[in-house]
């Protein structure tokens, strides 16, 4: 790697034509691309809406929203790795029916009472989440 004014610059030389070129268009990701490294590049969550009585066979990368307040809502993990968050509130009334297949918790196993608001982030079968409201 070299520097024309205070700038890194790929510089190439042809010996038998005793030619030097120098590329100004330098950047990170020219020069990851040039030795093969991957570059790391963030990956937009696919959204999934659902509503009361719905069953979520959760996918990697995905933002579950319930789109109205539910009492009813199944879980099933994938057999793959993920990751993934389901916001939602459960109603202000009647029987609460929360499903979530065998888990390990980050802190307090999720206790799911009428009128509270949830953020949940389950990667590969592991809950952190929450109350929001």
């Amino acid at each position: 790697m070299s520097y024309l004014n205070g700038k890194k610059v790929l510089l190439g030389a042809n010996v038998a034509t005793g030619s030097l070129t120098i590329d100004q268009t330098y950047s990170p990701e020219s020069e990851n691309a040039q030795s093969g490294k991957a570059v790391a590049q963030a990956i937009k969550p696919k959204k999934v809406i659902f509503n009361n009585n719905a069953t979520l066979t959760l996918e990697n990368n995905a933002m579950y929203v319930a789109e109205t307040p539910i009492n009813d809502l199944t879980i099933i993990y994938p057999q793959t790795d993920f990751i993934c968050s389901i916001d939602f509130t459960i109603a202000g009334e009647g029987t609460v029916s929360i499903a979530l297949p065998t888990s390990r918790y980050i802190g307090a196993i999720p206790s799911f009472e009428n009128g509270t608001t949830w953020e949940l982030n389950i990667k590969n079968g592991i809950v952190v989440g929450g109350k929001t409201q």
